[in-house]
C-alpha cells in the first residue's frame, strides 16, 4: 500500500491510501511521525498509524471538552465515543485520570454547588404583572 499525504484547509492533512483518501490528521502530526510521501507501508504499520491518529484525535477532543467545564467520566467517555472509537477513547480518558484533570468527585462536588434554576422561586413571580392582571378582571365584575 502506497501513503500519501494531501494539504487540507488549515493545518489539516488527508491521508490517502493508494490514492483513496482514508483519514484526516494535522500537520503537527505528520511531523512528528515523519513518514516520506509517496513511501510504501504495510498492514500492521497502516493500523499503528491509525490508532495514533484516533488516539490524538480522542485526546484534543476531551481537552476541548474539559477546557470548557468539568465533566463526569461517563459523560465525556459519551461524547468522546460520538466521534472516536472505543479504545481510544478510553486511553484518552486514562490519561486525564492520571493528569488530574477528571474527577468523579470533583465534578459531583462542583454539581452539587450549582445552584438549581429549574425551581421556580416566589421571587421570580413579578407583581406589576398580577396587579395589571387584576385590574383588567375589576372591570368585568362590576359593569357587566
Amino acid at each position: 500500500m502506497i501513503l500519501k499525504a494531501q494539504r487540507g484547509r488549515g493545518s489539516k492533512v488527508h491521508l490517502l491510501l493508494d490514492d483513496e483518501y482514508v483519514i484526516t490528521t494535522d500537520v503537527d502530526f505528520w511531523a512528528e511521525n515523519y513518514i516520506v510521501d509517496g513511501s510504501e507501508i504495510d498492514e500492521t504499520e497502516w493500523n499503528e498509524l491509525v490508532e495514533k491518529i484516533n488516539y490524538k484525535k480522542a485526546f484534543n477532543k476531551c481537552a476541548d471538552l474539559l477546557s470548557r467545564r468539568d465533566h463526569s467520566v461517563k459523560e465525556l467517555r459519551d461524547k468522546l465515543l460520538r466521534t472516536v472509537d472505543k479504545t481510544s477513547a478510553e486511553k484518552a480518558i486514562n490519561k486525564f485520570l492520571e493528569l488530574g484533570y477528571l474527577d468523579d468527585e470533583k465534578f459531583a462536588v462542583s454539581l452539587s454547588n450549582f445552584p438549581v434554576l429549574s425551581i421556580p422561586q416566589p421571587t421570580s413571580v413579578k407583581p406589576h404583572k398580577l396587579i395589571n392582571n387584576f385590574l383588567f378582571m375589576i372591570p368585568s365584575l362590576y359593569f357587566w
